[in-house]
């Protein structure tokens, strides 16, 4: 049985129960007043009988006493009977003639009332001056009281029915008002609990229901909301699991060897994919070196580094020089790289006795020579950048040629070493790394080591906004 049914049947059974209660009361109430008044007015017959009786009863005038208990009957509605009797309880008078000269206790010292079955019995006693003469009986028939109860029960039932009529459709007109909205409510709570979240109650109200309503919907709002996000949070866990699969296959598995040169990197990928990317080509007797930065995150970031790699590698097999492959690479990076996106790049060539290296605005490279730090920044702007014209960015590039000796240490790196933040959001910086390369031991590995080691002393397990990727170089004998 539905909210509605059962309201009405509650409020049907209050009615009622309220409706009956009422009648009980109102019913035995006025049978209590009739009868006191029926009571009354005996009493003030018998008392009249009485007063008038005197002188009869004395001179043992019995037409005229007969005349007195007739004339009750008579002229009194709901009188059954009326008789009078002597000092000694003997009838004298009655309205059933049969009656008379029966025997019936004597006069009582004041009125008596007493009930037998449906008749109000009242007893006055007859007195001259203190002498008891006789007294006045009066019988009061209830048929009275009982036929005016019955018409005022059924007048009740005729009102009350019209009263609980009215409460019924007053009822269903107000039940109609709220528990429309509630079954709305309850049908919108059960759609949105299906997984609609694009349901909305269309209730317009300024109550607790109306709130409900409110509520109700901000809740599909926001739940809406959390699933979009939550569809988007896996589409980019997925696109970044595919991403960092992308972006490892790419990354050289191991350092490879060359004669001259100890080389040791180190990569550590950032929670969210970033778009580093460092590659070695042999080129004969010299060894190409590239450490790149691409702006893009994600899929399409990791396509980027996926096409440079490739484009790199076709045009170091060409034979061409360092400044032509830069220049041909960004020549086809421009056509395809999406707008905005950029990157940025440093190629250095090694040789035994020297170094050729071109920065497309990417950051400084160290040297360490006799414990003296030397950093370099060769001029040149990010591949990809579509802002000036092709033969104006080669014009840019500035190739830096250096000579090297046994002993000489090379470093380089991308932002996510300078850029790592504390817990405080302080950043590493140049400075930090300048004092830490200062102090880089002999051995390539060790000296990844303590770069490794003073960045995460300094992040403190800060998370990492961005990859970590370093290069160490050493010419040796």
């Amino acid at each position: 049985m539905g909210l509605r049914g059962r309201l009405l049947i509650l409020t049907t059974s209050l009615l009622l129960l309220t409706l009956g209660s009422l009648t009980l009361y109102f019913l035995f109430h006025e049978k209590k007043i009739l009868s006191r008044e029926m009571i009354l007015r005996g009493i003030a017959i018998c008392e009249n009988i009485a007063n008038s009786a005197q002188d009869p009863i004395i001179n043992r005038d019995d037409l005229l006493l007969f005349m007195f208990v007739d004339r009750a009957k008579e002229k009194n509605p709901g009188v059954e009977y009326c008789y009078i009797t002597d000092e000694n309880g003997e009838i004298i008078a009655h309205t059933d003639r049969k009656k008379l000269g029966k025997k019936v206790n004597p006069p009582p010292d004041s009125a008596v009332v007493k009930m037998e079955k449906d008749i109000i019995k009242i007893v006055v006693p007859v007195k001259y001056v203190r002498v008891k003469l006789g007294s006045v009986s009066i019988g009061l028939s209830l048929k009275e009281i009982k036929k005016s109860i019955t018409t005022s029960l059924m007048w009740v039932i005729v009102v009350g029915s019209l009263m609980v009529s009215l409460g019924l459709l007053g009822i269903l007109i107000i039940s109609r008002l709220i528990l429309g909205s509630v079954e709305e409510i309850t049908r919108g709570i059960e759609e949105i609990g299906e997984g609609n979240f694009d349901r909305r109650i269309e209730v317009k109200r300024s109550d607790e229901i109306g709130r409900i309503a409110y509520v109700v919907n901000e809740m599909a709002r926001k739940l809406k909301k959390a699933q979009e996000e939550l569809i988007e949070k896996e589409r980019m866990k997925r696109e970044m699991e595919i991403a960092r699969d992308i972006q490892s296959s790419l990354l050289p598995q191991e350092v490879p060897e060359f004669p001259g040169w100890k080389t040791g990197a180190f990569y550590r990928p950032a929670m969210e994919v970033g778009g580093d990317y460092y590659d070695f080509f042999p080129m004969g007797e010299r060894m190409g070196i590239v450490i790149a930065d691409v702006s893009g995150k994600g899929v399409g970031g990791s396509l980027i580094m996926s096409g440079l790699k490739m484009l790199l590698k076709m045009e170091v097999a060409r034979g061409k020089g360092i400044k032509e492959i830069i220049k041909n690479v960004n020549e086809v990076l421009l056509k395809e790289i999406p707008e905005g996106m950029f990157i940025t790049l440093l190629f250095m060539i090694l040789q035994r006795e020297k170094i050729e290296a071109v920065s497309c605005g990417h950051n400084p490279f160290y040297i360490l020579k006799d414990k003296e730090l030397l950093k370099y920044k060769p001029r040149g702007m990010p591949l990809g950048f579509g802002f000036i014209s092709p033969e104006e960015y080669i014009k840019s590039l500035e190739v830096l040629e250096k000579e090297v000796e046994e002993g000489d240490t090379i470093f380089i790196y991308t932002d996510g070493v300078t850029e790592a933040k504390n817990p405080e959001g302080e950043m590493y910086g140049e400075q930090r790394l300048e004092e830490v390369l200062r102090e880089m031991p002999v051995d390539v590995g060790e000296a990844v080591r303590l770069v490794e080691k003073s960045v995460k002393e300094f992040t403190r397990n800060a998370p990492q906004a961005d990859d970590i990727t370093f290069v160490v170089m050493r010419r040796e004998g």
